[in-house]
């Protein structure tokens, strides 16, 4: 459960919003472990996703493709800039790393996964869940992303004229 708390200096109080779901859930005089979250706008986030949406609308028919929904469009930009986790898997021969490469891509519907030898290397996308990405690597990625989709489509049409 999350629940926006506000430090004043000497503790944590609920906000006005979040106030009656901790009278609710909390006992008095227990103690109670908490995990920090910076704190990021719903407003920023949700704003963020519906530009992708937007932008994801705007794509050349011929693109749909490879971005069928918003949120292949998104995962990828997120690999594309960098906002990613890359690991490598050293397989013994170069069709051992090929079976491995199609063996992530059916589970990982989201990765980068390329196969070039005996290496197969997979890049996942960061989650931006409010819940496990700050507010300044939120708005740094939710930026560069736009960026990147934006540029995709500026040199797509660039291309067709």
């Amino acid at each position: 459960m999350t629940i926006a708390m506000r430090w004043n200096g000497e503790a944590l109080e609920p906000t006005s919003h979040t106030e009656a779901k901790c009278q609710e859930s909390f006992e008095a005089n227990r103690v109670y472990a908490v995990d920090v979250i910076d704190a990021r706008s719903q407003a920023a986030h949700s704003r963020f996703f519906a530009v992708v949406n937007e932008l994801w609308h705007n794509l050349p028919e011929r693109m749909m493709h490879d971005y069928p929904t918003s949120e292949h469009l998104r995962k990828r930009g997120l690999v594309e800039t960098g906002f990613c986790t890359e690991q490598v898997h050293v397989c013994k021969t170069k069709a051992e790393a090929q079976r491995t490469a199609a063996l992530i891509r059916s589970i990982h519907e989201y990765s980068i996964v390329i196969a070039s030898e005996n290496v197969v290397k997979i890049y996942a996308p960061m989650t931006q869940r409010i819940s496990e990405m700050g507010s300044k690597q939120f708005y740094q990625s939710a930026q560069q992303v736009e960026g990147w989709i934006r540029n995709l489509i500026d040199t797509e049409y660039k291309e067709l004229t």
